[in-house]
Order: C-alpha cells, then structure tokens, then sequence
C-alpha cells in the first residue's frame, strides 16, 4: 500500500520573521528545522503529518469507528449538571424525601460497585453519578443514593462498547439500541419505584424518594442499603449454591406480585414497547458471526445454542398471542434479588424493566442458578412451579404447555439480547458469572427446553 499526499501551495519558512523568536526558534531546532538549509525538510514534516491525519481519519471511517470516537469524546451543549455539593439537606426535602422531616448524614462513596456503563459515562462528564452511602441522622440505618446516568449516555456507551469489541458492531447496535429496554432507562427506574412504592408492594426495598429533573439530567433514588447480615442471601451470582426451592419460589412470588401491582403502571409514556425479532435482527446476527469466531473451536455447543435461539425467534412470534403480557424486571438473577431472613423477596434495579412474556424473567434467573447444589428441582419444574403461582396469584387457568411454550420463546429471546450483550461484554472486562451461565443456557436450550 502506498500513499501520498501534495500540498501544492504550503508557504514555510525556516529563517527570518517569527523565527527568531526564542520559543519559535526551539520549536523548529527540535524538528532539526531551523536555518536557511531546512526549509524542504519543514515541509515535508508538515505534509507527513497531514498525510498520517488522513490516512487515520480514513481507516476509522472504513472500520466505522469514527463514529464512536465522536460519540466518546465528543461534548453536548453545556448543561447544569448536578454536583455533589448540592446534596444538602435543603436539596432533599426540597426535591427527594417523601418524608421531609427525615434528616441525611452523608457517609461514603461506593465507586468502587458502580457498573462499566457508570464508570464509562462519569469519565466524560463533571455531574454526579454513582452509588453513594447515607444514614438516616441519629440512626444506624443506612440508606443508598443511585445518582444515575440518562439513557443517551448508556446507550453511547453500550454503543462504544460493542464497536471497541468488533467495529462491524457499532451500526447494528446503533440501530437495535432505539428499541431496547435501555431507553428512557434513568426515569423509568424513578416511576417504577414511586409506583410500587404508592402500591404498598413489599418485594422492593424500601424507598425514601426519587426526584427527576430531564433538563439537569438527574434521576435520583434514595432506598434501603441492604445488609449481608439482614439477608438471607444477596448478591449471590457467584455463590449461587444458597439458592435452594424455597427461596427460588420466594423470588417467584415476589416477581409476580410486582408485576400485578405494575398492572396499571403508564408503559407507553416509558417507551415500554414489545422488541420484535425485526428490530434485533440485524445486531444478534451479526453478534453470533463475531461470537462464533471466537467460540465457535472452544465452544461449539454454545455457538449451537446461539444459533437455534436466533433460528427459533425468527419463525416461534407468535407466541406472544397466545398469553398476556406482563411489565416484567427483565434482569432477574441474583445480583438483583435479596431474600430477606423472613423469606421476602427484595427486587431491585429495575431500570431495564419492559413489556414481555411474564417466563422472561424465570428463565434468567435459572440460567443463573440451574447449577446450585441445593437446588432439588429441575428447570421445567421450575418453570412450572412459575406458572402455578402466576396462575394462583392471578385466578387465570394458563396451560401447561402454552406456559412452556411461551417460556421457550422467553429464553430464546433472552438468549439473542442479553446473553449475547454478555459475551460481548467479557471480551473486555470478564464477568465471573459468565461461564456456567453459559453452561447452563447450552443446557436449557440444546436438553432441557429442546430448541434445537
């Protein structure tokens, strides 16, 4: 390959004028440019660098990464950002507390658990975004702060992401993204509180207010901190052997008496549309050909299990008409799910929640934990064990095999969205719970469920 660039009409000089300066002067005796001799040599340094500009800007427009440059480093128009300061007491009982007369003493920051997608997003901007501790005054209780990233920017992000895995990526993903649960995602999680929060539900922590301000770009929830030492299990993803029947049915009613209470709650107001295969098609067909080229010679049950989930999405639709629709958590496993020692359910981080078959959300938290030592029941046991409650709690008569049926489409559909963003993702930063997730979806979709 070679390249070349002219500059017909380049005016340089290397003696007299400005370069005599002291600062001129050093700059040019650096480049070995200084003096009547050097001229060509300056010109040359100049068209060299131009040359290596264009060829940059060229090759990152072929391998669509320019794009993603812009959006990684590129700056909004100014907006007044929260700032940390602004958290006084007089900010909360204005804006947050349900209860104005509750009183807040800042404890500490959680940087250190905030997620890739706060992290990548806090780098580009000034504002205030993260976890944070607090303590109601005079009290040992301890309360979380989520300041929270607007959907743009996680969306940005994921956009980054999935281009930085494989550029061929970005533009799928930049289509897919505008159908996702991602959207509207930092004030959907805000109402979805305050509504199951006004409906009394017992399955979330509890929450002391939420306050959203779209032209600050600010989505607050002040909730529980919840505590190993209160819990009879939290954060277990990867020590999923505390998982037994008891508490998988614990989580599976909670799931659905949240979701009855969330009956009524306003989903087109919150972009809660049904993703069809149309609109993902384009990004998980191109996501299983990169996957494939890195799994495809370790794994090939997995790329198996890819490509029947994908096949089985494309022409099983219809399962959709044949139940009711639910707003469902939409991600369910068990670093979202706490059980309290009096065998409650706390669900939280419901910011990807959206409109779906109610199955969703129990096939991911079996991919999850399908493999604990404890857990005596089998994945279609499980699966019916769902449908009994969600029959019982709701007085409906679904049938067994139409629950089955719409559970294997739910796992499929899982499968070509959120399994694949997780592969994805552990080609940069490995999730340890990966793996036997990855084993256990094979299971459920090539054994269990029989996709293919």
């Amino acid at each position: 390959l070679y390249c070349s660039l002219k500059l017909p009409r380049l005016v340089v000089g290397t003696v007299g004028g400005g370069t005599g300066l002291p600062h001129q002067k050093k700059g040019l005796e650096i480049m070995g440019c200084y003096g009547a001799d050097n001229l060509e040599r300056f010109a040359k340094l100049i068209a060299g660098f131009a040359l290596g500009l264009e060829i940059s800007t060229i090759s990152a427009m072929t391998s669509h990464q320019f794009a993603i440059a812009h959006e990684r480093l590129g700056r909004n128009k100014p907006v007044n950002f929260l700032e940390k300061e602004e958290l006084t007491q007089q900010f909360f009982e204005k804006n947050l507390l349900y209860n104005q007369s509750e009183k807040l003493e800042y404890l500490t920051s959680l940087k250190e658990s905030n997620g890739i997608i706060t992290e990548l997003s806090a780098d580009k901007t000034s504002k205030y975004i993260g976890l944070s501790l607090w303590r109601l005054a005079g009290q040992e209780k301890k309360l979380l702060l989520k300041s929270k990233t607007t959907d743009k920017e996680t969306l940005n992000c994921m956009y980054i992401l999935t281009g930085m895995v494989d550029p061929k990526l970005a533009k799928p993903f930049g289509n897919f993204g505008e159908h996702t649960e991602f959207v509207n995602c930092d004030k959907k999680e805000c109402r979805i509180y305050n509504h199951l929060t006004t409906k009394g539900s017992q399955n979330i922590p509890q929450v002391y207010g939420t306050y959203t301000n779209s032209e600050r770009e600010i989505s607050l929830i002040l909730m529980d901190f919840l505590l190993d030492g209160e819990m009879k299990l939290i954060n277990s993803e990867l020590n999923v052997n505390v998982w037994g029947q008891q508490e998988v049915l614990c989580a599976i009613e909670g799931l659905v008496e949240n979701q009855i209470l969330l009956r009524d709650f306003d989903t087109q107001k919150n972009s809660m549309n049904i993703l069809k295969f149309e609109q993902l098609e384009e990004f998980s067909g191109a996501a299983i050909e990169v996957l494939s080229e890195s799994y495809s010679g370790r794994f090939p049950e997995l790329i198996i299990a890819l490509k029947a989930c994908w096949s089985y999405l494309a022409n099983n639709e219809e399962a959709y008409k044949k139940q009711d629709l639910e707003v469902v958590h939409n991600d369910f496993n068990p670093r979202n799910i706490a059980i309290t020692n009096q065998n409650l359910a706390k669900i939280y981080d419901w910011e990807l929640a959206t409109v779906d078959l109610p199955q969703r959300d129990s096939v991911e938290l079996i991919s999850f934990i399908a493999h604990s030592e404890n857990l005596k029941l089998s994945v279609i046991e499980i699966i019916e064990q769902h449908r009994k409650v969600y029959n019982s709690k709701n007085g409906k008569n679904i049938d067994e095999k139409v629950w089955l049926e719409g559970a294997k489409f739910a796992l499929a559909k899982y499968v070509c969205t959120r399994v694949i963003l997780y592969m994805l993702g552990n080609k940069l930063s490995p999730y340890p719970f990966l793996k036997p997730v990855l084993s256990n979806v094979c299971k459920m979709v090539i054994k269990d469920l029989r996709l293919c």
